[in-house]
């Protein structure tokens, strides 16, 4: 295979999964190699309504005890803030592979970055104007 063919193909992937995104429901994988081994697995995320993001922010508060953000330190507020997303976005087990059946079972918080690092990427398309329309609109 060509030097050209092969970036057109890498290409055409891109484009897929940049549509693939713009759905209301995303599923993506996530390949990682760390503290916990290899793991590889699919997610489906779902945009989150503000009701959804109201439940993130209850859910992260009881994560951290009802304890004052200011009482906390930045990785606690982090951990709590990235697995309550997880769990609002990510609503079906099935939804999930296995080693992530329960996001606080984890040991990696590098982990627990990539996976919602991703999950941002795709809620940052309805949060700004899109290029082709100007409205975050899509299908879903």
């Amino acid at each position: 295979m060509d030097a050209e063919k092969l970036a057109q193909e890498v290409l055409e992937k891109k484009k897929l999964q940049e549509q693939q995104r713009r759905k209301k429901r995303y599923t993506f994988r996530i390949e990682y190699e760390g503290g916990e081994g290899k793991l590889v697995g699919t997610f489906t995320n779902q945009i989150l309504t503000f009701n959804d993001r109201l439940q993130v922010g209850n859910l992260a508060a009881r994560l951290r005890g009802g304890v004052s953000v200011a009482s906390l330190d930045p990785d606690t507020l982090e951990i709590s803030q990235m697995m309550a997303w997880l769990m609002v976005s990510i609503r079906k087990k099935d939804d999930r592979p296995d080693w992530a059946e329960d996001f606080g079972e984890l040991y990696d918080p590098a982990l627990l970055r990539a996976i919602y690092q991703e999950v941002q990427e795709h809620e940052a398309i309805f949060r700004r104007p899109r290029d082709d329309q100007g409205g975050g609109q899509g299908e879903g």
